[in-house]
This record gives C-alpha cells, structure tokens and sequence, in this order.
C-alpha cells in the first residue's frame, strides 16, 4: 500500500494532481503529502510529522508545486508536529512563491502557530486558520 513516485536521489520527483505520496518513516511516524487542485489553488495537504526526515520530501513535492503554481496552500490541519527542519521547508517554498504568487498556510494546528511565534516568522505567512480559501491578493 505505500508507494513512493520518486527517483531514489529525488531528482525526478512528481506528484499528479490528486494523487498521493506516502513514506514511512519508522514504524510509529508516516508521513504523507498529497495535491490537489482548486478554483487555482494548489493545495499541499501534509499529514504527520515534518522533520529531519521528512522535510526533504516535502521541500521536494512544494518545489514542484511551485514551479507550476501561481496560489498554493499548504494545509496543516494534520500536521502533528513540525521542527525547525519543516520550517526551513516552508520559508524556502514562501520565497519561491513570492515573485509570482502566494503561499498560504491553512488550518495549522497550536504547536505549528507557536513554532512560527518564537521563530518571528509568523509574519511572512499567510495564515488561514478556517478552511482552504482562495488566496488573498496582496495591495
């Protein structure tokens, strides 16, 4: 059941609209990252914990999405726990967005709010704690 849609050294790595990535990390931790397209959005639902081991999988997956995509969201909504490793993820995948687009974070849960907090880099993101939405533009 768990596929892996990528080249060993993640150098060809794509994930289809709609179509899902999961790895597992250790017996107790999966990660799992999906797209999806919507009204324009892509959205990047990421579910697990984005960390040492994970965040290159992720950093691989929102690069893509990226090139290919003016609005992107990430939903956080089942994001369990995220270090400073998913953090490095999120400003590089913020910066790739900002010449073009927007990257919005949606439905991060209270450890992933307190990280960006402490960090000082709650605002540099968008942040959408209701649903995913269409991107606001910025004036």
């Amino acid at each position: 059941m768990l596929r892996r849609p990528h080249d060993p050294l993640l150098g060809t790595f794509h994930v289809p609209a709609g179509e899902q990535a999961i790895w597992m990390l250790s017996d107790h931790t999966p990660f799992d990252v999906r797209v999806d397209h919507l009204d324009g959005v892509a959205i990047v639902y990421a579910a697990g914990e984005i960390d040492l081991d994970s965040a290159p999988r992720l950093s691989t997956v929102l690069a893509q999405v990226a090139m290919n995509s003016t609005h992107v969201a990430v939903d956080m909504s089942e994001v369990t726990f995220i270090d400073s490793s998913g953090l490095k993820v999120l400003i590089a995948a913020h910066d790739a967005c900002a010449a073009s687009g927007t990257l919005t974070l949606t439905r991060p849960r209270r450890q992933a709010c307190r990280l960006l907090e402490l960090t000082g880099t709650l605002a540099l993101f968008d942040v959408e704690l209701n649903d995913v939405v269409a991107p606001r533009r910025r004036e």
